[in-house]
């Protein structure tokens, strides 16, 4: 088993989830349903990215590198706050605008498909 598929089994440990059978080795796109997870992952040339939702916790963009080194990635937001009523505006369009950026490359990646 190599590192990618190492720190993938050992983050969704807990609901034993792991990558399919020789994943790594194709390097092919692919989606887990499983345990309640929705997860997509693509491949880069040193590296794997997964996208990652459950209802029970926050989305989770990350990648891991083959050496095994894990790096948070920005995934979307799911709430905005303001201090108040004036910098309501101001604080929609920036969640707003900051999932739309997210979103965007996890499309290029291929781990979403948005909507037009």
């Amino acid at each position: 088993m190599d590192k990618i598929e190492e720190k993938f089994a050992d983050i969704f440990r807990n609901w034993n989830i792991q990558l399919p059978t020789n994943a790594t080795v194709e390097k092919k796109r692919g989606n887990i349903r499983q345990n309640g997870w929705s997860i997509s992952y693509a491949f880069g040339n040193d590296c794997m990215d997964y996208y990652a939702e459950h209802r029970m916790t926050n989305p989770r963009h990350v990648r891991i590198y083959i050496d095994g080194k894990v790096e948070e990635l920005p995934a979307p937001l799911e709430m905005y706050s303001y201090s108040d009523e004036s910098d309501m505006d101001r604080a929609r369009e920036e969640f707003f605008r900051n999932n739309r950026e997210i979103y965007a490359e996890l499309e290029r990646k291929g781990l979403v498909e948005t909507e037009d």
